[in-house]
């Protein structure tokens, strides 16, 4: 283990003093880490050198050179090969799912041997992806690790990580502690990244493009601060400004997918849609990340849906899992089944397409008892049959019916999620029971777009022009990039707008 004693000079004498009795120098040792442990998460490693080329990976990683990063944890485990935390910080710059999750594997065979700050970190991450990406775990893990080392302006960011995507979505809450972490160490690069996007989840653009043009002054030769400013001009509906800014992202590299993608999203915006798909053209898919290829399918889909064409988007959804089946696509082919599955599946029920519907369903439900690990998947995919059922029964207005299957469907799944409440809201509809309707709706995640339109949907029913008004402006002044639940109402909004 590498302990302070071998950074600091004042304690490397106090070092050469203690030796001569070791059992005080353990002592202080153990008393020193605990002092350590209440200021910066400790780093457990038997090697010095091994520690050198872990702060040189994560220098890399936070100047944004993944593949230098790469090489240098690789080069820490190789010294260490029970080095935790290279092992973990090894697992994310990773993009492929499976090699991330074997190097996590890596970490916790030998977090027994780290601090309770390096456990908490490790155990965050591997939660977080054993759960199928359910944030709850992974954010009470980080809020402890904030507890623990509230000076830590790792551990800072972490907290408001979890808090702006996995947790409970407290975008103030993740605001401070983006803000501590940059006060802590205004060199961190990550945190003025995650508070930019923490700013335009509240919609305060002013403050998210100040905290870019900061990001942007710490890396001015990177991508990514420019990327991000692009955006923040296409979420302010500034589509001219963000395709110009995401051009000089082009400059720098002509190649960059969240770019090429950016503007595709932009020229959605402006009405353009065919035109923008050509940019997605221009992508050199053999330089791309899977999870980079993975959105690139995304925003070929979210482009038709957006232009109103359903069956444009069945048909790239089934180019895209036909590609992996046929073995075409090397990268991590599960995920595109699966998601090609899933996508294709609900598009058929929004087109009232139920028998091919349910046949897709049927395909992806076989897919996944077949081929996953993840027993929590598999039981969520296949308790899904009763919603698909109930959903056929409500297109078929048998109310009852679907009703019945939808209350099976909720106690199977052990809650109400935020599917079964929509479609349970268009069976009361149905029913001519629009308050229970909106009392269903008003429990439902309402900073999504397509929550927002059935509200604003059933409001319009009940007479309430007013407020629907304020939901469907809402939707209309939301530019998110890739965003499927937006695509799919963006045309019905305008429609149900013009009757107010």
């Amino acid at each position: 283990m590498v302990s302070m004693f071998d950074t600091n000079p004042i304690l490397k004498y106090a070092k050469r003093i203690l030796m001569k009795n070791k059992l005080i120098f353990l002592l202080v040792v153990v008393l020193s880490w605990s002092s350590l442990n209440a200021q910066k998460i400790p780093i457990t490693t038997k090697s010095k050198e091994a520690l050198t080329f872990y702060k040189k990976g994560w220098q890399h990683e936070d100047r944004l050179n993944l593949d230098e990063a790469e090489k240098m944890y690789s080069r820490a485990v190789s010294m260490d090969s029970t080095f935790a935390l290279a092992y973990l910080r090894l697992a994310m710059v990773k993009d492929n799912y499976e090699v991330r999750r074997t190097q996590l594997k890596q970490a916790v065979k030998y977090i027994d041997q780290v601090t309770e700050g390096e456990k908490l970190w490790i155990k965050g991450r591997v939660d977080f992806y054993a759960s199928g990406y359910d944030g709850s775990k992974e954010y009470g893990y980080f809020k402890k690790l904030a507890k623990l080392h509230p000076n830590d302006e790792m551990a800072n960011y972490l907290f408001a990580f979890v808090n702006l995507h996995h947790g409970k979505k407290d975008t103030e809450l993740a605001i401070h502690h983006f803000k501590k972490a940059i006060k802590l160490n205004p060199n961190f690069s990550k945190p003025y990244n995650e508070l930019a996007y923490a700013y335009l989840e509240n919609k305060d653009y002013d403050n998210a493009k100040r905290t870019v043009r900061n990001y942007i002054a710490l890396l001015p030769n990177a991508v990514n601060p420019l990327d991000t400013y692009a955006e923040i001009f296409m979420r302010s509906g500034e589509y001219k400004k963000s395709i110009k800014n995401y051009k000089k992202v082009l400059k720098i590299d002509s190649q960059f997918p969240w770019a090429l993608i950016g503007i595709t999203a932009n020229m959605n915006f402006l009405g353009k849609h065919k035109k923008g798909r050509l940019f997605l053209e221009r992508l050199n898919e053999s330089g791309l990340s899977d999870y980079e290829y993975r959105h690139k399918w995304r925003a070929q889909v979210t482009s038709y849906l957006d232009e109103g064409d359903l069956d444009g988007a069945i048909n790239v959804l089934e180019a895209q899992k036909q590609e992996s089946t046929s073995g075409r696509n090397k990268r991590e082919p599960i995920f595109h089944i699966y998601f090609a599955h899933l996508r294709k599946t609900r598009l058929y029920f929004e087109n009232n397409q139920v028998v091919e519907g349910l046949k897709e369903y049927e395909q992806w439900n076989t897919y996944v008892q077949s081929n996953s690990k993840n027993e929590s998947t598999k039981k969520r995919v296949q308790n899904l049959e009763l919603y698909y059922l109930a959903y056929q029964a409500y297109l078929e207005k048998d109310w009852k019916l679907a009703t019945s299957l939808l209350t099976k469907y909720e106690t199977i799944n052990g809650k109400i999620d935020d599917r079964s409440r929509v479609l349970k809201a268009r069976i009361l509809v149905r029913q001519d029971k629009l308050t229970d309707a909106l009392i269903e709706l008003r429990k439902i995640d309402l900073t999504n777009s397509y929550n927002q339109y059935w509200l604003a949907f059933i409001l319009f029913k009940n007479g309430e022009h007013l407020e629907a008004k304020k939901w469907l402006d809402t939707i209309l002044s939301t530019n998110e990039r890739n965003d499927i639940d937006l695509a799919l109402v963006r045309r019905k909004t305008k429609e149900l707008i013009t009757k107010i």
